[in-house]
């Protein structure tokens, strides 16, 4: 009985076991047989090589898989190269996922799970998807020639919550850059080229999604489309986007110090409600340089310059635009065709506008402009002509 006892008190002293490397091939020759093997804490070391096989991570916890020497997870053209489900706190680095026949990483139904210098490479559907899931971080990742979407957090039926994807380069999308659609999702500092549609996508099920310091070039949609509630957009820079640099809806969203060049459309296209956007600049759009479709929305010190059509087109009331700027614009500067009652205007500068006809009369914005312009009834004394022009006013007050 003593004996029986001792053994127990040394066992408790123990505690539980030390956390194990099992390597494969040295230790198991599959990578799948390896995390069948692994408890928590333990960590699955491949070395560099090439693995055909589809792994899937199911109902672990605190399990890291980790490459040494870039190993390949090789799906073989078929199934997904790597999937986790049901599971919490694994962690993925320095592995690459290539030739899957769907996407190359699918997360579902986890929590806490991490990829860090991962490359993915010919996905067949998209090269990382998360669905259903919290707390995944995508961090300094490649992810080139998907077939559909670079990165999905959520999707355009489900949705994932407080994840961050940071420090990525995505390539050769087919479809988005990287779609989120979701809770307090953060997407940070990515670089994302030639996708097939819009860059970023924040899906009209997201809240309170924040973008910051995204560069975005030549995608062959809309460099951001940004739907949803409280999105906030911060020095997003996009260059040569197809259709518009930024096309911003949903409610309350915040669009700050993005630069927009040379987009084929309009620079920003505004349909939210309620947003504040502050000073962003645009040069060189192919349309109007903000094309205003929304409500209640502020306008802060923005600047465009050189559009071919309109700097600003605005095409709803009850907006506010203040310390503004336009100037080379092919059409006018500033073409507001709700009427001078409309919006509110203080402290631009436009030095060529035209704000529609109000068949009551009235003043152009506040005050239509310092030299010009009364909006409406017979245009004021410098103003020239009043209704459809509206007065050509310089700084607009």
């Amino acid at each position: 009985m003593r004996a029986s006892l001792a053994l127990t008190a040394v066992l408790a002293l123990a505690g539980p076991a030390a956390a194990e490397t099992i390597r494969v091939p040295q230790d198991e020759v599959r990578i799948q047989d390896a995390i069948d093997r692994a408890q928590p804490g333990d960590v699955v070391l491949l070395s560099k090589g090439s693995f055909l096989e589809h792994v899937v991570v199911g109902g672990e916890q605190g399990i890291t898989i980790k490459g040494k020497g870039k190993p390949k997870i090789d799906a073989g053209g078929t199934g997904v190269g790597l999937a986790i489900s049901r599971s919490s706190g694994i962690v993925v680095t320095g592995v690459e996922i290539v030739n899957s026949g769907s996407h190359a990483v699918f997360v579902t139904l986890s929590d806490e799970v991490t990829f860090s210098k991962c490359t993915v490479r010919g996905a067949g559907a998209n090269g990382i998807q998360v669905d259903s899931s919290s707390e995944v971080v995508i961090t300094k990742c490649r992810v080139e020639d998907a077939g559909l979407n670079g990165i999905g957090i959520g999707s355009r039926g489900t949705t994932a919550t407080g994840c961050r994807v940071e420090k990525n380069r995505i390539a050769g999308a087919g479809e988005v850059g990287i779609l989120a659609n979701g809770d307090s999702n953060t997407i940070a500092k990515n670089r994302i080229d030639d996708a097939g549609g819009d860059g970023l996508q924040i899906g009209p099920a997201s809240t309170r999604t924040r973008a910051e310091k995204n560069k975005i070039a030549r995608c062959g949609g809309n460099g951001v489309t940004a739907l949803g509630s409280g999105t906030f957009l911060d020095r997003t820079s996009v260059q040569d986007a197809a259709l518009s640099g930024i096309a911003v809806g949903g409610d309350t969203p915040r669009v700050d110090r993005s630069k927009i060049v040379s987009p084929g459309d309009d620079g920003m296209v505004v349909t939210a409600t309620d947003g504040n956007i502050t000073r962003n600049k645009i040069t060189r759009p192919v349309n109007d340089g903000i094309d205003v479709e929304g409500v209640d929305n502020s306008f802060d010190q923005n600047k465009v310059s050189q559009a071919r059509d309109n700097g600003f087109e605005v095409d709803e009331n009850t907006n506010l635009f203040t310390r503004n700027t336009a100037k080379k614009s092919g059409g006018f500067d500033l073409d507001d065709r709700m009427g001078p009652r409309a919006n509110t205007y203080s402290g631009n500068t436009f030095p060529n506008l035209r704000i529609a006809e109000d068949p009551g009369g009235g003043r152009g914005g506040d005050d239509g402009g310092d030299d010009g312009g009364r909006g409406g009834g017979d245009g004021g004394d410098d103003g020239g002509r009043g209704g459809d022009d509206g007065g050509r006013g310089g700084t607009t007050r």
